[in-house]
């Protein structure tokens, strides 16, 4: 999925929305953030709570091509909770990696 512009308090509901609908249909999702402006704290903590969902469900959240600000922010916040990668095809070899490994 491809979110654009911004994730505040304003769209998170429309995006949670649609995260947890892509959920139901598959344990493994890759967002491209290459047209997120900015995520606000409660648009991490949406992301947060869908991968946290995930996880329990063996699934599992990436994030791809995310601003070097945006980047920043969300290492700072949530460390190393989060798999970071630079481009979509990188994140959805990461799920493959797993499965082999």
């Amino acid at each position: 999925m491809r979110p654009e512009g911004y994730l505040n308090d304003q769209t998170e509901r429309e995006f949670e929305g649609i995260l947890r609908e892509a959920a139901r249909g598959s344990q493994r999702i890759v967002i491209d953030a290459s047209g997120l402006i900015h995520v606000s704290s409660i648009g991490f903590g949406t992301l947060l709570a869908v991968a946290s969902d995930l996880r329990r469900g063996h699934g599992d959240l990436r994030i791809a091509a995310l601003n070097p600000s945006l980047t920043r922010a969300l290492t700072l916040v949530f460390g190393p909770y989060f798999r970071l990668f630079e481009t979509v095809p990188d994140a959805v070899r990461s799920f493959d990696a797993v499965a082999a490994g």
